[in-house]
């Protein structure tokens, strides 16, 4: 369990997927193999053109799990004759200034904080809550630092080296590109955000790289690499705002590369409401590196040269994303004339190479803008916004662009910000940032779960869980475990919340009112999250994924396979012209004419000399593109045993049973892949004042009458497997239900004749207590099984048993010890009295229904039976001996009222009666409540 430290800014001043029906297991796959986005070295550091895409990376093939099923309904997005045709997040002062992410490959951190920044400041509008600058200025440096620094090694969470491991030494790591759920993993887990000012984004010394305008002026352009760039682990759990919810939108580009615009406009019409609600949208997708004025081979970007002079981005290929980008608004008319970039010669555009529609997104970059120091610098990059001929660091992408990717949103609770309180517990064991979810389905119910341990004392208000698919119903049970207890439904029950997401994502709920709930230090609990798409009604348990360090070499052996050929034979060209140029121009120095030249440049590429030195040239840059490939990082998943657990059916969907997720990432980790925990958190906050006080009489109360309520809900229904043993005229529940119940009930009773319990001790009790008994008498049926009226002699048999049931009762003494009885006498306590007693009024309630039911009257009889039995062992002889001869001795007085050896000869005035009926339900609170009332006289 981490402790977040709430940041108060005013201290900080001293793949291949397919698309349709979701079944089976799957992987999200968040990004490429070097499909995780970031600019190779630095903005405009251009990739040779026709490079062969890297293959994707998948651990098990799969659908998209972020996407919804084929025709579903779960696709709730507002329509785009609702929405405006026009909307732009900086007209409303959401979005904030541009960066500049140079000189790393980072750009995921800014796409990250850029989208986090619009929703904190959206939100904050909305709200009325004001903040200060640094809630709307986000440390990319913290994020890119802690995504590829593990934990350390003696963390105490038990989860020590848990991580991405960067193979890049010192600040190398920040070069390691990403992906956007990143984001959502970091700030789940109380890792940021933290403020710019805090840690800001450049090195230890400041060492500024400088370059020269047009004029040779020099200026500032970035802050160094040859720094130390590193963040100290002090700042690694610290959060200035409580992250509560990411939203994983389907991805555009995936329907627009099949053609499937039908979908791919439903796709952004989600991603256009996420914006109509004031949270930036954070996108992956292939950039083209154009500078002003400049049309790379690449040719998806046309940097202003068109008649508008606008900057527009259209990836016609399918291609594989490179860079990350902030949506902050829309145009339904952006012309698809402005997309596509004209030939040099003709100055034609190829048609093929524009959209088939209008719609453009607007773009936040994070490759600078005109304005100061560290980000912007002369002419700038981008739109023109303001038509001072300097670029703004915005651009227009195409609705209809074949690689947008992964949109994701960012939303904070952004009242956290005015709290007093500083800092919070996160229980939670997966701090394993992945690209990658591994998502198993199933039409049999699936369930995941985390045990957790409280080390101080606290109050847990928030549970969360991670969704892969929209239209996803979680319910999430909390069981306060028991001693010893080895898996998750050890215990009794604190707290039921069920709620439906419209898309996939980390999701926060919170414990309201008497949910929430008090621990003590030490006490366990656990989080059972059932999930279940309504679109399909399967059930999915998932989990991050990605590659050990072993893996590595498999990933190397893959792509040389795949790609190795194809960059030999582009490299291969390209050499065999350099060295022809070379040999060209030698002859030409030498005074030769162009044509004999020529000649002796094509006569030197023929010799076997020419020949190594262009195949050597060639392999060295073709496997230079390989060792590119393979990641400089590997992932460490710490699964222990105890900590997660899966229920699910075996292979044959018989047999549903708890597993220790131990086992599945034993085999995982022998297979060259790492898994990490379930993600499942939940959420601790100090105790309120007066939790750790002693009960209240009012709380001893409301938990004596809750559990009399129980204990007479327990005897309102018989267990079964099916009903189809019991009469229709009882009821039944499930065995799992009846044991719910009876540990509940053995919680409250074991708390009542404890010493001093607390205020939230009760409370917690008497929360788990009413929740079990709800429960029960929600899940009672009535039996299936053909019932017959009672023989007028089976009636009389139980009438004769119950007169005789009340003699022996009126016949038998009362005491505490038997001192006060006389020798030969029989005598019981009060409590073996009044069992005795209710049992009787119990077969009385039953006898005098008219036409009872036969197997009405036979428990009834079986129940005094078995009470007279108990009755008659608690039964002992007085110990008071006489004090005259045997013909004075004393006789009890049938008719005495005093304390000494009371006798009691009527049942008149005995406890309420249990029915068998089904309709006891919540209207024995009532009745309950007085047998309560008389149990605390009794001990008063």
């Amino acid at each position: 369990m981490e402790e977040i430290k709430q940041r108060s800014c005013a201290e900080d001043e001293e793949r291949s997927w397919s698309f349709g029906r979701y079944v089976g297991r799957a992987v999200v796959s968040a990004a490429l193999a070097m499909g995780l986005v970031g600019v190779p070295f630095a903005a405009f550091a251009e990739e040779p053109a026709n490079q062969p895409a890297p293959p994707r990376i998948d651990f098990v093939d799969g659908e998209d799990v972020f996407d919804w099923a084929t025709g579903a309904s779960s696709a709730r997005a507002l329509s785009g004759s609702t929405l405006p045709t026009w909307y732009d997040l900086r007209d409303e002062g959401y979005a904030t200034p541009v960066k500049f992410q140079n000189p790393w490959g980072s750009c995921w951190s800014f796409g990250v904080a850029a989208a986090s920044e619009a929703s904190i400041v959206s939100e904050a509008a909305r709200k009325g809550i004001s903040l200060s600058d640094d809630f709307k200025d986000i440390s990319e440096r913290h994020l890119a630092w802690f995504a590829y620094t593990p934990l350390l090694s003696s963390d105490d969470s038990g989860q020590g080296g848990e991580g991405m491991v960067s193979l890049e030494g010192g600040s190398g790591r920040l070069n390691s590109g990403g992906c956007m759920v990143y984001g959502t993993s970091l700030f789940s887990s109380g890792i940021g955000p933290v403020p710019e000012s805090v840690v800001p984004y450049k090195g230890a010394e400041g060492n500024i790289v400088t370059k020269e305008d047009d004029e040779g002026n020099p200026y500032d352009y970035y802050y160094s690499p040859d720094d130390d760039w590193s963040v100290d682990e002090e700042y690694r759990f610290q959060q200035m705002v409580e992250f509560e919810q990411s939203v994983q939108l389907p991805s555009p580009g995936d329907y627009n590369v099949e053609g499937e615009y039908a979908g791919a406009k439903r796709a952004n019409d989600a991603i256009k409401q996420q914006l109509y609600e004031g949270r930036g949208v954070a996108i992956a997708f292939c950039a083209d590196q154009s500078q002003p004025n400049r049309i790379t081979e690449m040719g998806y970007m046309n940097p202003g040269i068109n008649g508008t002079g606008t900057w527009a981005h259209y990836t016609y290929d399918d291609a594989g994303t490179t860079h990350a980008v902030t949506i902050v608004g829309w145009d339904n008319n952006y012309s698809k004339e402005n997309f596509g970039t004209p030939d040099p010669e003709t100055g034609k555009v190829d048609p093929n190479k524009q959209p088939h529609a209008d719609g453009a997104w607007i773009v936040k970059n994070s490759w600078g803008s005109s304005a100061e120091f560290p980000n912007g610098y002369p002419g700038g990059w981008g739109t023109d916004e303001d038509g001072d001929d300097n670029g703004d660091g915005y651009f227009y992408l195409s609705y209809w662009d074949k690689s947008i990717a992964k949109p994701e949103t960012f939303d904070f609770a952004v009242e956290s910000t005015q709290s007093e309180g500083d800092y919070y517990f996160v229980h939670q064991y997966d701090y394993m940032p992945a690209p990658s979810v591994t998502s198993d389905s199933s039409p049999l119910p699936m369930k995941m779960a985390n045990i957790f341990s409280a080390d101080d004392a606290e109050t847990v208000r928030k549970l969360t869980c991670e969704t892969t698919r929209p239209n996803t119903q979680v319910t999430f049970d909390v069981y306060l475990l028991d001693e010893g207890a080895t898996l998750p439904i050890d215990g009794v029950k604190l707290a039921t919340v069920e709620q439906t997401f419209e898309w996939g994502g980390f999701h926060t709920v919170e414990l309201v009112g008497e949910q929430a709930f008090t621990l003590n230090a030490g006490e366990r609990f656990s989080v059972v999250v059932t999930q279940q798409c309504l679109d399909d009604g399967d059930y999915c348990v998932s989990y991050d994924i990605g590659w050990g360090e072993a893996y590595l070499g498999t990933l190397e052996q893959q792509y040389r396979d795949q790609c190795y050929d194809q960059y030999y034979q582009t490299h291969l060209k390209a050499a065999e012209n350099a060295l022809w140029t070379l040999e060209h121009d030698k002859a030409l120095e030498e005074g030769k004419l162009e044509e004999e030249a020529a000649a002796a440049a094509d006569a030197y590429m023929k010799t076997q000399e020419a020949q190594e030195k262009v195949a050597a040239e060639a392999a060295q840059k073709a496997e230079e593109k390989i060792q590119m490939m393979v990641p400089t990082y590997y992932f460490e998943g710490v699964v222990n045993e105890g900590e997660s657990f899966i229920y699910a059916s075996d292979d044959n969907g018989e047999n549903p049973a708890w597993r220790d997720f131990y086992v599945d990432s034993t085999v995982s980790e022998a297979q060259g892949t790492q898994i990490d925990n379930l993600p499942i958190k939940a959420y601790g906050y100090p105790v309120e004042e007066g939790a750790d006080d002693p009960a209240t009489e009012q709380d001893i109360q409301q938990l004596e009458e809750r559990l009399s309520f129980g204990e007479n809900m327990l005897e309102s229904a018989v267990e079964s497997v099916d009903g189809s043993d019991v009469p229709v005229s009882q009821c039944w529940v499930s065995s799992e239900m009846r044991a719910e119940l009876i540990a509940a009930i053995a919680k409250a009773e074991n708390l009542l004749a404890s010493e001093n319990p607390t205020q939230g001790d009760v409370r917690r009790v008497s929360l788990a207590l009413s929740m079990a008994a709800q429960a029960f008498d929600e899940a009672k049926q009535p039996g299936s099984l053909a019932d017959e009226y009672a023989s007028v002699e089976a009636v009389r048999q139980l009438e004769g048993a119950i007169k005789d049931a009340r003699n022996d009762l009126a016949q038998t003494v009362v005491s505490a010890d038997g001192a006060d009885v006389a020798k030969g006498a029989p005598w019981v306590t009060q409590a073996a009295h009044d069992a005795f007693d209710a049992a009787i009024a119990s077969a009385e309630a039953v006898v005098v229904v008219d036409r009872p039911f036969a197997s009405g009257i036979e428990r009834a009889a079986a129940d005094l039976a078995a009470a007279r039995e108990a009755f008659d062992a608690a039964k002992a002889d007085g110990l008071k001996e006489a004090a005259g001869s045997d013909d004075t001795e004393e006789k009890p007085d049938a008719k005495s009222d005093e304390k000494d050896g009371i006798l009691v000869r009527t049942g008149d005035d005995a406890s309420l009666a249990i029915t068998a009926a089904c309709a006891v339900g919540l209207s024995a609170l009532v009745a309950g409540a007085a047998v309560a009332m008389r149990r605390r006289n009794n001990k008063e």
